[in-house]
């Protein structure tokens, strides 16, 4: 069932559409305006107390809507007749898994059968890119072919996880079939027990790094222990030992019981909302929650006065550390 604020986007991209088709040559103006009323309405809907996961999501179909749009706007431009060699666009990290937070950037990869795109391909994704800075997005970006990308993903691990979690955005739909069974081919099968060791020692370095504590003064809600990191981290060892992506078939297979698994979805969903709202605070991206910061955040969820939300800051580490250990070792089975 579709909810009120799904049929309010679903209401403005069809009014986007319209008027991008009336007022040609007119289309920055027409998104910068689409992206600052549909963010007024995420943030008042975040106000209210909504989830921070379904905030997120909404955010990252918004900015689809824009970009499908202004992407096959300029295509129409650039080559009227369409493109002759094919061309997709690919959503990867956190915009990938539909998580954008206030000033998360926006990043997107560009692929192309050839690894020398043609001179409209060029074209278009010059434009698509100028577009979108003139919007006000910051964007990371990327133009590779299959097989660039995936010497690239082989080579670097952080962009192999940012590339498991790409997701087609629009274009040409076959290219991007090939590009995933590829990558699922080449860059994840028979791989399996290098990423997760990588994956581990990422963690430990974080843990150096951030400090090895739940309860840490200043928490940051993305690396620290607890995080949001080990909610992704969880979910990326999992696909690589048993290609599971969601708590919920950890749960089928025996590695999660269901008590630990709402757990765990309770305590993302939360530092998701207060990631949030540390960006609207400080109008920026921003992880680190100071004991300045944290009497603001307490104060906007209407929290007891004297209580910061480093206090009461529900955990992923404790249930998603030791089943990511659990899980990459021999005898994996959780007893439930």
């Amino acid at each position: 069932m579709i909810t009120p604020n799904e049929h309010a986007l679903e209401m403005a991209a069809r009014a986007l559409r319209e008027k991008t088709l009336k007022r040609v040559g007119e289309s920055i103006e027409i998104f910068r305006g689409f992206r600052k009323v549909e963010e007024h309405r995420l943030r008042m809907w975040h106000h209210a107390g909504a989830g921070g996961r379904e905030v997120a999501r909404q955010r990252s179909d918004l900015v689809d809507i824009l970009f499908k749009e202004l992407f096959e706007g300029i295509i129409r431009s650039v080559v009227p007749k369409g493109l002759i060699e094919p061309l997709v666009v690919t959503a990867l990290g956190g915009y990938g898994r539909r998580e954008l937070t206030p000033f998360s950037d926006v990043d997107i990869m560009f692929v192309t059968p050839k690894s020398q795109p043609s001179k409209a391909a060029e074209e278009i994704i010059r434009k698509t890119l100028t577009t979108l800075w003139d919007i006000g997005y910051k964007v990371g970006h990327s133009t590779r072919s299959i097989a660039q990308t995936i010497k690239q993903a082989n080579g670097d691990m952080v962009t192999k996880t940012s590339l498991l979690e790409s997701r087609y955005l629009s274009g040409d739909r076959d290219l991007f079939a090939e590009f995933k069974e590829r990558f699922e081919s080449d860059c994840v099968r028979g791989r399996e027990g290098e990423y997760v060791s990588w994956r581990l020692a990422n963690q430990a370095e974080t843990r150096i790094r951030y400090g090895r504590s739940v309860f840490m003064q200043e928490p940051n809600v993305k690396n620290g222990v607890g995080g949001l990191r080990d909610y992704h981290s969880l979910l990326w060892i999992s696909y690589f030992k048993e290609r599971i992506n969601t708590t919920a078939k950890l749960v089928e297979r025996r590695f999660l019981r269901d008590s630990e698994r709402r757990a765990l979805e309770k305590s993302y969903d939360f530092l998701l909302r207060v990631r949030t709202e540390m960006h609207y605070l400080t109008g920026r991206s921003l992880d680190g929650l100071t004991l300045q910061l944290q009497g603001r955040v307490a104060a906007g969820f209407n929290f007891p006065k004297g209580i910061s939300c480093s206090a009461l800051k529900p955990s992923c580490g404790n249930i998603s550390a030791t089943r990511a250990t659990s899980i990459s070792s021999p005898s994996r089975r959780s007893s439930v």
